[in-house]
């Protein structure tokens, strides 16, 4: 979903493990990324963060303990996408990392 300047956003989740950054790969692809997705209509950050996690890795967010990152522009020059805006969290998770049928695998 685009914000009110007709970016789209992604809304991600940054985990650091061990001194390690959780990533994830979707099938057909070959690039990793920050877990998370873009917002439905009418849903929160924490909403979005919540269900895409849920979604692609079969984990609870806790919402209560997002922590803002850090807001990135992505420009003209990624080579998949147009411009957008990745809005990244920190937050606490329950249950194991399993790669859902979305995502190939996690690293």
């Amino acid at each position: 979903m685009a914000n009110g300047n007709g970016v789209p956003e992604k809304v991600a989740w940054i985990l650091v493990r061990d001194d390690r950054v959780l990533v994830t790969r979707s099938h057909g692809r070959d690039r990793f990324y920050f877990p998370g997705g873009h917002r439905e209509p009418g849903e929160s950050d924490g909403e979005t963060l919540v269900r895409e996690i849920d979604e692609e890795l079969q984990a609870a967010i806790d919402p209560d303990s997002m922590v803002h990152f850090g807001t990135f522009e992505i420009g003209e020059g990624h080579p998949n996408h147009g411009p957008f805006r990745m809005i990244c969290y920190t937050a606490d998770h329950r249950g194991e990392l399993t790669p859902s049928r979305e995502i190939a695998e996690k690293a």
